[in-house]
């Protein structure tokens, strides 16, 4: 039995000297504790992965509104057409145009589907051009322009005698502004636009806004179709509204554009 023993003594002996220490050290058994995570927590830090750094998302830039059609106005509003075949083309044909306002506030021509109301008295042509049916019977006539879901709408007064112009009315004849801020902009107590409004009174008492501006000096201030006014620069114009079917026949209004006002300031 001792002797047994001792052989077995003997080959390992002989074993460990004859192969190297990784190999020696298979032949003995190793006592090992704990899990897998245990032993890989002692090697490699506390065996938890490290996060991946927070990045936070580029933010997306804000998309650049496109500007959309907000209202349509007819210029002129209203108008009288003669149906008197002897009467002149002037007095029955009118040029409409339309001024479609943007969302931005800009103003731009544009076009739309015309119709007459009531029918059979006026044809409408695609640019808005608008001519009385000879001997159509007397009567206002609502002419439409639309473009989509906006509209806009005038009113033709059918007369069937021939009409003179009595005579043109503005309002006001006289007006002050200031001229604008270098980016366009002015303050409610400078204003640097401002409204006229026409009146033609015909030889039967009707009316009509039907005119043509213009401007002594355009330098200063320049007038809209609707009369909207805006001044340019400092000085003073007369703005004339005429007759568009007797241009002798005008109004005006004397226009005076100031520079910004003083501010006064207080120093404590």
């Amino acid at each position: 039995m001792r002797t047994h023993r001792l052989m077995a003594i003997l080959a390992i002996a002989v074993l460990s000297q004859a192969c190297s220490p990784e190999e020696a050290g298979l032949l003995t058994p190793r006592k090992t504790t704990g899990t897998t995570s245990d032993q890989l927590g002692g090697e490699v830090g506390n065996g938890e992965p490290t996060p991946a750094p927070e990045t936070s998302p580029a933010p997306t830039p804000s998309p650049t509104p496109v500007p959309v059609l907000k209202s349509l106005a007819i210029v002129p509003s209203s108008f009288n057409l003669s149906s008197d075949p002897m009467a002149s083309f002037d007095q029955r044909a009118q040029a409409l145009a339309l001024v479609a306002t943007m969302s931005d506030q800009r103003q731009v021509s544009t076009t739309a589907v015309w119709t007459a109301s009531p029918p059979g008295r006026v044809s409408v042509s695609a640019a808005g051009y608008v001519q009385v049916v000879p001997n159509a019977p007397a009567g206002p006539v609502t002419i439409t322009a639309s473009s989509g879901s906006i509209t806009a709408q005038a009113i033709a007064t059918i007369t069937t005698k021939p009409l003179t112009v009595t005579y043109v009315e503005l309002l006001p004849t006289s007006l002050s502004l200031y001229k604008q801020a270098a980016n366009g902009t002015s303050l409610p107590e400078y204003p640097s636009k401002a409204q006229l409004t026409p009146t033609v009174v015909m030889s039967d008492q009707s009316t009509t806004s039907a005119v043509t501006w213009v401007v002594s000096d355009p330098s200063i201030a320049t007038v809209s179709l609707t009369g909207l006014v805006t001044a340019l620069g400092s000085g003073s114009c007369v703005i004339e509204a005429r007759s568009t079917q007797d241009p002798l026949k005008k109004a005006t209004c004397e226009l005076t554009v100031s520079a910004k006002g003083a501010v006064s300031v207080t120093l404590e």
